[in-house]
């Protein structure tokens, strides 16, 4: 019915889709793109990956500096002819959107995984707590059907089951569903965790280890934390 390029001089990586209602497409992924196609009036016209990974393997150190991949968010016309809106949604480091799903009022439930502290939606969340290359943690969040605005973002500390590896995070591919509820299911590796995004914050956002900070999934008996 209809094909179109969607991407920058860096390339893009879809990793999810949907079609709404309308027959309008709504894509998410990663790109190096700096300019990937974004939309005036979008929540994030920009891309602010300018940090990449400080752990950069010898043979790489005198090559020019990568730029991080940085998670993505598309929608397109239900004759792809034209941009509804498209937005970057990622902080100073490495991101990436992997899943997506629609509400019933058409808000768009975005699902990924983050290494960057300055992500998006995180002003409650104490500094400790914040994702980082070396600990990058899964993320749900919510955006309004047109694009244009997010709610705070959870962690998903319970899923946090990626890790660094060479030059990239080793990157769980994050799974999100919405029940009839408007809450978030969200699946990574073998876990499944909730998400209530309407909830208000919690007094206690995560567990970590007293020596190197490392966000913890389980608790062992006289563990320091």
């Amino acid at each position: 019915i209809y094909a179109t390029w969607l991407s920058g001089s860096s390339g893009a990586s879809p990793l999810a889709l949907l079609v709404d209602a309308a027959g309008e497409v709504i894509v998410g992924g990663g790109t190096q793109s700096l300019d990937y196609p974004a939309t005036i009036g979008a929540y994030q016209p920009v891309s602010y990956a300018t940090s990449p990974p400080s752990q950069n393997p010898p043979l790489l150190q005198s090559q020019s500096p990568v730029i991080p991949v940085t998670g993505y968010i598309t929608k397109l016309n239900s004759t792809g002819t034209g941009l509804i809106f498209s937005t970057f949604l990622g902080g100073s480091s490495q991101d990436v959107v992997t899943s997506l799903a629609l509400d019933a009022a058409g808000r768009i439930y975005i699902g990924g995984v983050s290494s960057s502290p300055d992500f998006p939606g995180l002003d409650v969340v104490p500094s400790g707590c914040r994702p980082s290359y070396i600990y990058p943690v899964p993320f749900v969040t919510r955006m309004s059907e047109d694009g244009s605005s997010l709610t705070r973002t959870q962690l998903a500390f319970g899923l946090t089951t990626a890790t660094a590896l060479g030059f990239f995070p080793a990157f769980i591919y994050e799974l999100t569903a919405v029940d009839g509820q408007g809450n978030a299911w969200t699946q990574a590796g073998n876990a499944l965790g909730f998400m209530d995004l309407f909830a208000p914050a919690e007094n206690l956002t995560c567990t970590a280890d007293a020596a190197d900070l490392a966000p913890l999934t389980s608790v062992a008996p006289g563990q320091l934390l």
